[in-house]
């Protein structure tokens, strides 16, 4: 006896030769049938399949939820009550197509499809060919496209604890790869390329920097502060500049330029710097002065601050040796 659901879908019929019943699961809100069971009538399964049904409504709404629907699909062919019977499994993206069939051998084949969602090959689990597709158009002559250039820049991954990876551009050259279908075709093989060995090259031939500290000797003006901290490093030529410290009890007059203290080793810059640093959180601006020997000297030039503030002093900025 044949059964319908409320959309009109077909969910059970019977075989004419052996006499037996079919029940067909649809799922992607029901659109799509995503299970074949062959000898058993649907209301026996219809507490067994709720969960694939709800997968596939998801996987309707988000193809990254396809892998969750194929274990579920697994599952039900382990289910203890339905072992018995041959059960066949679908996945699909709605708009394209089918993307897997999985028959009563639990054998997966996947299928994929080209750049303009045409059927291209269908694949076992390991990626194997086991059908391929070609199109070909009646045209006055074949049409060879060539990959316009493509290229994209990568951050090197596996430099040591103390280094950091430094950037290369993984360039795939025009001309490099053809297709006969399309120029959006030829591209994506380009784009593919980058995909699967950028990052690995630019692990090979990306440069690794060694991010170096520098000592930094307060002044005697600060030195005393009942809370000082300073983290000063050069990378590629760019000095990292911290230092913070506490003003309680320094009374100063800031505004006239007081010395906080010398940098030490390699971050001490080339040529005399003048930086003018915001130091929002405490509605202050600052130039600060460093010369060639490391001096520090700071000036405020906006804000306030005395010997009774308990706030810190922050000093976060970058400059170039």
């Amino acid at each position: 006896m044949d059964r319908y659901d409320i959309k009109g879908n077909l969910i059970q019929y019977t075989t004419k030769d052996s006499n037996i019943p079919v029940s067909v699961v649809w799922g992607y809100n029901y659109t799509l049938p995503i299970a074949k069971i062959e000898g058993v009538q649907y209301d026996n399964i219809g507490m067994y399949v709720n969960d694939i049904i709800s997968l596939s409504n998801a996987d309707a709404l988000n193809p990254n939820k396809e892998q969750e629907l194929l274990n579920a699909e697994d599952n039900l062919r382990k289910n203890a009550n339905l072992v018995n019977y041959q059960i066949t499994t679908y996945t699909y993206d709605p708009l394209i197509g089918v993307t897997s069939v999985t028959p009563p051998s639990g054998i997966k084949e996947y299928y994929r499809y080209d750049t303009t969602n045409r059927l291209e090959k269908i694949v076992d689990a390991n990626n194997n060919i086991l059908k391929e597709f070609k199109y070909r158009y009646a045209t006055a002559s074949p049409i060879t496209y060539f990959n316009t250039e493509k290229k994209q820049t990568f951050t090197r991954t596996n430099c040591s604890s103390n280094q950091v990876g430094g950037t290369y551009t993984y360039t795939v050259p025009a001309g490099t790869y053809t297709s006969d279908i399309s120029q959006l075709a030829a591209d994506q093989k380009a784009l593919d390329d980058i995909n699967n060995n950028g990052q690995n090259i630019t692990n090979q031939n990306g440069s690794c920097s060694t991010n170096v500290s520098c000592p930094f000797t307060f002044s005697s003006v600060v030195s005393g502060a009942q809370y000082k901290y300073n983290n000063i490093s050069t990378l590629n030529n760019n000095v990292n500049f911290n230092v913070t410290f506490s003003p309680y009890g320094i009374w100063q007059n800031w505004s006239s330029g007081v010395s906080i203290g010398t940098i030490n080793g390699d971050c001490k810059p080339a040529v005399n710097k003048e930086i003018v640093y915001s130091e929002q959180s405490n509605n202050r601006q600052w130039k600060v002065f460093i010369n060639a020997n490391g001096n520090c000297t700071v000036m405020l030039i906006s804000g306030n601050l005395d010997g009774s503030s308990s706030n810190p002093v922050a000093f976060n900025f970058q400059y170039q040796k």
